[in-house]
């Protein structure tokens, strides 16, 4: 039985020590982030509920919860909505494409025109479509050089690449036709008001 060297394991354990450390403060930074977000929550609520309230201290307390800058009036209509909790998920994954104006969802003012909205789903399709065949490339790549590698280390690299252009490639596949499905829910939003 062989034991290790002193040097080999105090190289581990500094090694170790900053990964657990980093863990511990995300996990930490995590906990509080959660805890300030249910205290803004509250602060929002109160304000609503107070008959005296003030609309813009109601506006800026909805922008720290969501990050949505909103008129109050619209605050009002989407907090009494049934699907407020979607409405504004909804607008926060397409802030700059769509908007929440006297009750509707609909395109802002950017994209309103039809021809400018058409030339962006062209230009998103594309884009899609060249980024998930250049990692699907830098994958197929990757397979072949990690059966041609001499060494260890080219060995690694290959499969940090292969490893990294496939959760690409997974992701890219999700996204590819979310501006089609944009479109959709919003003919969709727009039909049932």
């Amino acid at each position: 039985m062989t034991t290790l060297p002193w040097e080999t394991i105090i190289k581990i354990v500094t090694t170790l020590l900053p990964i657990v450390g980093s863990i511990v403060v995300a996990y930490i930074t995590k906990n509080h982030a959660i805890d300030r977000k249910a205290m803004q929550y509250e602060r929002l609520n109160k304000a609503l509920n107070d008959k005296n309230h003030n609309k813009l201290e109601v506006a800026e307390y909805f922008r720290m919860v969501t990050g949505l800058r909103m008129n109050y009036s619209d605050i009002k209509k989407i907090i009494d909505d049934e699907n407020s909790i979607w409405l504004v998920y909804f607008l926060q994954r397409n802030s700059g494409y769509v908007q929440y104006d006297n009750g509707k969802l609909s395109h802002t003012k950017r994209f309103a025109n039809e021809k400018k909205r058409n030339i962006f789903l062209i230009f998103e399709k594309w884009h899609y479509k060249y980024m998930i065949y250049s990692t699907g490339t830098v994958y197929i790549v990757s397979a072949i050089a990690l059966l041609f590698a001499k060494n260890t280390a080219m060995s690694i690299v290959a499969i940090l690449f292969l490893f990294g252009s496939a959760l690409m490639f997974v992701s890219l596949s999700k996204d590819r036709n979310k501006v089609e499905k944009l479109e959709d829910l919003l003919k969709l939003a727009n039909e049932e008001k």
